[in-house]
């Protein structure tokens, strides 16, 4: 993911940075400083993301996904 790279997977997963920080259980703060790209996204992060996007494409539910586990 570039710099800002988790803005188009949170868009298409309609997703708020405020959604993405309670189910990655991180401070807001945090994904702020990604959004910014003030710190990079780390790589189990974009992994994540990468996943939540491909499981949204074929009609899951990602946060159901991580509830899961």
């Amino acid at each position: 993911m570039r710099q800002n790279g988790i803005e188009p997977a949170l868009k298409e997963l309609g997703w708020t940075g405020k959604r993405l920080a309670d189910v990655l259980e991180v401070h807001q703060n945090r994904v702020s400083e990604w959004r910014t790209g003030r710190r990079p996204v780390p790589g189990p992060v974009k992994a994540y993301l990468k996943l939540a996007v491909s499981v949204k494409r074929f009609g899951g539910s990602a946060f159901m996904m991580l509830e899961e586990l």
